[in-house]
């Protein structure tokens, strides 16, 4: 591991700190957007989670592979990078298969990097907790 490689480098210890506390699966999130919010959501106290859960339909058709899912409250958040989210047929796409997992009951949440730090992810943490 790099880490070990490096032992006196300066916040070493901070960034194993983190690290420790990331769920299982982080290696598979796929933006930096995302470990950045899965790390926000740690550092904020949000109940476990998924990562890079499969939502499935009545039928068990493969809905969406979304980023972040709490299956048992119904709940996924996704987070919308500006390099492929902001090209209008991903938006037009995005829409529709979260239009599609709103109409299965699934609260969907989406979050932007402008989001990240604000009240956004404070807010569904403070929700999942009640629920839980």
């Amino acid at each position: 591991m790099l880490l070990d490689r490096h032992r006196g480098m300066p916040g070493r210890r901070r960034l194993l700190d983190v690290l420790a506390r990331l769920p299982d699966g982080v290696e598979l999130l796929a933006s930096a957007l995302e470990v950045l919010g899965a790390q926000e959501l740690v550092g904020l106290g949000a109940p476990p989670f998924v990562v890079q859960y499969t939502v499935r339909g009545p039928s068990g058709e493969r809905i969406k592979r979304v980023d972040i899912a709490w299956p048992e409250l119904r709940i996924v958040l996704e987070f919308d990078g500006a390099a492929y989210h902001d090209l209008t047929e991903a938006r037009v796409e995005d829409e529709r298969v979260r239009a599609r997992l709103r109409a299965l009951g699934w609260r969907v949440v989406v979050v932007r990097r402008a989001d990240l730090g604000g009240h956004l992810l404070a807010d569904l943490v403070r929700d999942l907790r009640r629920a839980a």
